[in-house]
């Protein structure tokens, strides 16, 4: 039995595959060294706004698209019989 079904985009962890190899992935990455990843959650700590989400963009998807597709998906699984309603929030 499902007991819920979710979407959320992929995050980039320094030091995973993804992070030393952008190319072989497809990505951009916006968070390039560690001090990137500290001032992202120190922002939100603060109540500050940033600048990245994810901190990547990939060669055919901006950053916007991966969160907007992700939300789209989001909304269409919840309209599924027996779901509850979306409550997924991914703004600043």
């Amino acid at each position: 039995m499902v007991l819920n079904m979710y979407c959320i985009p992929l995050t980039v962890e320094p030091n995973s595959p993804m992070f030393l190899t952008p190319e072989k992935y497809g990505v951009t990455l916006k968070f390039q060294r560690f001090r990137d990843y500290y001032d992202f959650f120190a922002n939100i700590a603060q109540g500050l706004p940033f600048q990245s989400v994810l901190g990547y963009e990939t060669n055919k998807l901006s950053e916007p698209q991966i969160l907007d597709l992700s939300r789209r998906f989001y909304s269409a699984l919840m309209q599924q019989p027996g779901q509850p309603a979306p409550s997924l929030s991914m703004s600043r």
